[in-house]
């Protein structure tokens, strides 16, 4: 269940993000959320406490998502997997035929499955 500051750190953030800091105000939020202004003071008394949440939700948000990733960048490590590169077909085999020197991609590429239709 929802909790009335976590809904007011939703609206706050919404319209932080769609007209910024001083774009908006508690007036904003209480007729968005259908509460009176004086409730939001009692969870954030000044609209810096606000922010401060925002902040502090944010951070801890991001420290999250982050420590995921790297559990999966161990995970992969774990694996035998050192780099991931992604090429995309149309440079490898454009760079081929340029090593080629002619304007058609070369053996080596058509080798791999790369033909002029994906280098253009």
């Amino acid at each position: 269940m929802t909790t009335t500051a976590d809904r007011i750190l939703d609206s706050a953030q919404t319209l932080v993000q769609v007209r910024g800091y001083n774009g908006f105000s508690y007036a904003d939020i209480s007729a968005e959320l259908s509460i009176t202004k004086p409730s939001i003071h009692h969870h954030f008394p000044t609209k810096a406490a606000l922010a401060e949440a925002l902040i502090a939700r944010y951070r801890e948000r991001f420290a999250v998502a982050r420590k995921g990733d790297q559990q999966r960048v161990l995970r992969g490590r774990d694996a035998g997997v050192r780099e991931v590169r992604v090429v995309q077909p149309r440079d490898r085999a454009s760079r081929a035929s340029k090593r080629a020197g002619d304007t058609e991609v070369s053996d080596r590429a058509r080798r791999h499955g790369y033909d002029a239709a994906q280098s253009v």
